[in-house]
């Protein structure tokens, strides 16, 4: 319960920072995970974002260094309401290029190179499924980091790294399906 009312003071501190620059709405998405929409009229205007976060790591600084890791992930810009699934996969995607050294950072993606596509080929494929056939699981595994950890060096979106995973467990599955076997009942 303790953890319950710490994590609403921090929703309702964003909210307030938030809210003092724009209309916004902070939600938390999941355990430790908040998403705040913030309704900005110019791309400029995002420069008030930053100073809010600051004015954040000016009231947890003590706390951070205690107790917290606090990254934000800012999105592009966009002028239509349809476009802001297109600016939380940014965020998410500058959320998973943070650094690993620094415990309070935000990380705008304006400021990375983000692919929105992601490489599998053939060949991919083919040696995960000669090495499923010979029932070698390391080396399933071995491959599959391989072929992550190779896009999201080339800056892979939160999104495509998504798709990504999907691919290869749709390799697994069809090869399950080759041999007979209901990938459901393996539950």
């Amino acid at each position: 319960t303790e953890r319950l009312y710490v994590m609403n003071g921090v929703k309702k501190i964003l909210w307030a920072l938030l809210g003092s620059k724009a209309p916004s709405y902070v939600l938390e998405y999941r355990q430790n995970l908040y998403v705040g929409i913030v309704n900005i009229e110019h791309p400029d205007e995002a420069e008030q974002l930053h100073r809010a976060f600051q004015q954040m790591l000016d009231i947890f600084r003590y706390d951070i260094h205690m107790y917290y890791d606090i990254t934000i992930g800012i999105g592009s810009f966009y002028t239509g309401i349809n476009d802001i699934g297109a600016s939380y996969n940014e965020a998410m995607t500058a959320i998973g290029k943070r650094s690993g050294e620094d415990r309070f950072q935000v990380v705008d993606a304006s400021e990375l190179q983000i692919e929105n596509r992601f490489v599998y080929s053939f060949f991919d494929e083919q040696k995960i499924l000669n090495h499923l056939k010979l029932g070698d699981q390391a080396g399933v595994e071995a491959i599959a980091k391989e072929i992550v950890q190779s896009n999201a060096s080339r800056g892979i979106s939160y999104e495509y790294l998504k798709l990504l995973f999907q691919e290869l467990y749709m390799t697994g599955v069809r090869f399950l399906v080759d041999r007979g076997i209901d990938a459901k009942q393996l539950g």
